[in-house]
């Protein structure tokens, strides 16, 4: 399409950047599934069903359908409704309806309400001059404080089970092997190397249930530019290249060096 949409989705972007018979294509397609999806209950409900009454079926698959079966690998009939709910804000017609008569009719003083219009997310969100780095180094201090120790560049090796808790774990710094003592493990492993590590190995059911299980891997790239802001918005998601996301740090207040710079 070659043209920038805001997210959330909104009708502006959508009458004004896409071809008019796309845009009254897909007013009668929003119309139809947000009727449809209250008169009608899916057998099974699904990111795709949930997306598909939000939406409609033209806006659904031309922002969402192929974006999300990019970056997770999964296409959206096999996600839980939860995620589209929780994740992407809704725009179905009657909720469209609802906000100009409530835009016209408030008062100049009065707040929008945007329960539901924007990406929710659980409990608060924090962060740093610094970025997350000052995050771990916050909490290494912290049990640095307590008489606790931080390895860094050591590898988990095995983890000895003994009465259905891991009494020790083995660990290596290039080829030196420890065996450590421990009351309490926090695993932040993938779920499939946490069950190979194990020994004795977990029933036979329960490995082979690891393994099926799936995961997507991110690897971020920075760049430091010498101006910023770089880009006209803090995220741009693209849905046809090989990434599938750029964020301009210049937007946060991060702390980055040389000042004049951005990440």
């Amino acid at each position: 399409m070659g043209k920038l949409f805001d997210f959330p989705l909104s009708v502006t972007d959508v009458i004004s950047k896409l071809p008019l018979k796309t845009v009254a294509s897909s007013f009668f397609s929003l119309v139809f599934y947000s009727i449809r999806s209250m008169l009608v209950k899916p057998k099974v409900e699904n990111t795709e069903t949930v997306l598909l009454g939000n939406y409609g079926k033209i806006l659904y698959e031309i922002f969402f359908k192929s974006y999300i079966e990019q970056v997770w690998g999964i296409p959206p009939a096999n996600f839980s409704p939860d995620f589209a709910r929780q994740r992407i804000p809704r725009m179905n017609f009657l909720e469209i309806m609802e906000r100009f008569v409530k835009y016209f009719s408030r008062s100049k003083t009065e707040k929008m309400d945007t329960e539901q219009f924007v990406e929710k997310t659980e409990g608060d969100i924090f962060t740093t001059r610094r970025g997350f780095s000052m995050i771990a180094e916050r909490i290494m201090s912290q049990i640095e404080s307590l008489g606790g120790t931080v390895r860094l560049n050591t590898s988990a090796k095995q983890l000895n089970i003994a009465d259905n808790r891991i009494e020790s774990i083995k660990t290596s710094i290039g080829k030196i092997e420890e065996i450590v003592e421990c009351d309490h493990v926090i695993s932040t492993l993938p779920l499939g190397v946490l069950v190979k590590l194990a020994y004795p190995a977990p029933p036979k059911e329960v490995q082979e249930a690891a393994a099926r299980l799936k995961y997507r891997a991110t690897v971020f790239v920075g760049t430091v530019v010498r101006r910023k802001p770089v880009l006209p918005a803090s995220f741009m998601y693209y849905r046809e290249i090989s990434f599938n996301r750029i964020m301009d740090l210049g937007y946060f207040g991060i702390h980055i060096k040389p000042e004049s710079a951005t990440i």
